[in-house]
């Protein structure tokens, strides 16, 4: 279990890292360093961003761009470090300066795009990787975020031939298989998804994404999504998760559950500890937090919890699988949220369990759950790779769990697609 300090304990410094650190730190507080050994003073870069100590590697390479402008590498690797750090705008002023001087550069192109991706502009994400292609045409791994550019921006068919292109350029890849299944998915050719995710399972038969996706696809199982597909899921998704959802999804989760509290819990009551499950970018954390004295968000993606612990709501922050953490703090929980957690974790009765276990009594659980209907089984693996759950499997978990339902309400979820998908919401508390 890794434990997350907020930003303001955090501690940086060039010095952790190496002893090359005396050529450039100097006196003052932005020493010029040309003359030193440029290539030196860049892997250093890398090694801080890749150490973990991003601020430092941004800051080093600023004063290289600055001092060394002939030299475009300080600048590209520079907009590549703002970009990872979640500021598209300014990586995306750097990497112009570099495509201004290098505009015959590929590499510069193909970065520029991923960038225009992460901030959802998929028109200038995909002029800009066609560019690079242009330059550079058999680069698979352009192909391959090409195909990603157009399948975020709901072009699935156009997506399926980039990663047909990217697949016959390199056949080994188990990931180039997967995507054009989810493309041929998107499409509804299941048959064609199902051979494509088998081309990948292959390829690396332990494939977490390609095996859960075809369970997915044949509606069977209700075991929990693979961790491993889970984590690269909203890692992909991370920069751009917040607005999408509330934006273009329409989603309202964190405003309901906060409602179904303040309705059902006296107004005096604060939690002395709570916990947000799978708390994303902390959406649902900052809706409830003022009715917590300590709130700690728990995630299994490393770039969810960096926006989350920019939002400033958590007093803690810890990566790891919720049932894990839920066993480590047995019978301590006032509040717990799982605002969009069952959708990947299959049947409820363990991980409800494990809630039960943690809440102290008189604890409080709210949560949301994608609401399936007519149909007989109470737990169902859609195709998109989410579980629907019904009410009576709500009741269910509950009723095993020992915990008493105060309510559940149906409600708007989020679009998919055009329409919109219904969501039980629920408050269950463990009896005094």
């Amino acid at each position: 279990m890794l434990i997350k300090p907020r930003s303001s304990d955090r501690r940086v410094g060039i010095g952790r890292v190496t002893d090359l650190h005396v050529a450039v730190r100097g006196e003052g507080t932005a020493p010029a360093i040309r003359g030193t050994n440029f290539e030196g003073v860049l892997a250093l870069a890398r090694r801080l961003h890749r150490d973990g100590q991003s601020e430092a590697a941004i800051d080093l390479c600023r004063r290289l761009a600055r001092d060394m402008p002939e030299r475009p590498e300080a600048p590209h690797l520079l907009g590549l470090l703002l970009h990872d750090a979640g500021d598209h705008r300014n990586a995306l002023r750097w990497l112009r300066r570099v495509r201004a001087a290098h505009a015959e550069s590929a590499e510069i192109h193909r970065d520029m795009g991923e960038v225009y991706r992460s901030m959802r502009r998929y028109r200038a994400a995909i002029a800009s990787l066609e560019a690079s292609l242009r330059l550079a045409p058999e680069d698979p791994d352009t192909h391959f975020n090409l195909g990603h550019a157009h399948l975020e921006e709901g072009r699935p068919a156009e997506a399926e031939m980039c990663y047909r292109r990217a697949l016959a350029l390199d056949p080994t890849e188990p990931d180039h298989f997967l995507h054009l299944g989810v493309a041929r998915a998107a499409q509804g050719d299941d048959h064609g998804a199902r051979a494509a995710y088998l081309g990948a399972l292959a390829l690396s038969p332990n494939h977490p994404e390609a095996g859960f996706l075809l369970r997915a696809l044949d509606r069977t199982g209700a075991e929990p999504a693979p961790p491993d597909y889970v984590r690269a899921l909203f890692n992909g998704v991370a920069p751009r998760f917040e607005r999408h959802r509330v934006e273009t999804l329409g989603y309202d989760a964190p405003r309901r559950l906060r409602a179904m509290l303040d309705a059902h819990v006296a107004p005096a009551w604060r939690a002395r500890r709570a916990v947000d499950l799978g708390c994303g970018t902390g959406l649902t954390g900052r809706a409830i937090a003022d009715r917590c004295d300590h709130l700690t968000g728990v995630d299994l993606a490393e770039g969810m919890l960096s926006l989350a612990d920019s939002a400033g709501s958590f007093d803690e922050l810890v990566l790891c699988d919720v049932n894990e953490y839920l066993e480590a703090v047995p019978d301590t929980l006032d509040l717990v949220v799982a605002s969009d957690l069952f959708l990947y974790t299959g049947d409820l009765h363990p991980t409800v369990a494990f809630i039960a276990g943690a809440l102290k009594a008189g604890g409080v659980l709210i949560g949301s759950v994608e609401l399936l209907t007519g149909a007989q089984s109470q737990c169902l693996l859609q195709p998109c790779g989410r579980f629907a759950h019904s009410i009576e499997h709500v009741r269910s978990a509950a009723r095993q769990s020992g915990l008493t339902i105060t309510a559940i309400e149906r409600g708007p979820l989020r679009r998919e697609g055009t329409r919109m998908l219904t969501g039980a919401y629920f408050l269950l508390r463990r009896p005094d």
